[in-house]
């Protein structure tokens, strides 16, 4: 976790410094993503990592923001899906153990060669996971499946950036 916090401190410095852009794109490539990604990443995206730059580095004033409360998580007793990528960086693995252990009807997943942000890197693999974990959850008489045709029109719609809002039915 060492190697985290100088991540973090060196992204922190940046901010403080007025330097956005070198911010968020060392947020990206040495926290978030993983190296080589920035450059992947849709020009929208990169703009709003940018944007978001001092909300993070408010955040992170707070001594607090890095810590689960591992107690509160543990009183949520409704199904939870928890998703981890291949490619995530080597901290978030130990983040979703915890989390896995502390809820206690927790479904865990991974997505081969996801990172930190599957619902972009792979969203159609995250979309029919995330429905098919509500409809195992939810009634599946008030929920559908979706088809590929639906999932391929959800993609095409805004082909920069996709956020899918499911409900999952009363269990």
């Amino acid at each position: 976790m060492q190697t985290v916090n100088e991540r973090i401190e060196a992204v922190v410095d940046l901010i403080a410094a007025g330097n956005m852009d070198k911010a968020a794109e060392e947020f990206v490539e040495k926290i978030a993503l993983g190296p080589g990604e920035w450059k992947k990443l849709p020009e929208v995206v990169q703009k709003t990592f940018i944007h978001n730059a001092p909300t993070w580095y408010d955040e992170m004033q707070d001594p607090q923001s890095l810590e689960i409360d591992i107690t509160t998580v543990s009183d949520f007793k409704r199904p939870a899906l928890i998703s981890l990528g291949t490619a995530s960086p080597p901290f978030f693995p130990l983040i979703i153990d915890k989390l896995t252990q502390a809820l206690p009807h927790a479904k865990r997943i991974t997505i081969e060669g996801a990172g930190h942000v599957p619902q972009m890197s792979h969203p159609e693999k995250y979309i029919e996971l995330v429905h098919n974990f509500c409809v195992g959850v939810g009634d599946a008489k008030k929920t559908t499946k979706m088809t590929k045709r639906e999932t391929a029109d959800l993609r095409s719609e805004n082909k920069e950036h996709i956020t899918l809002y499911l409900y999952c039915a009363s269990y």
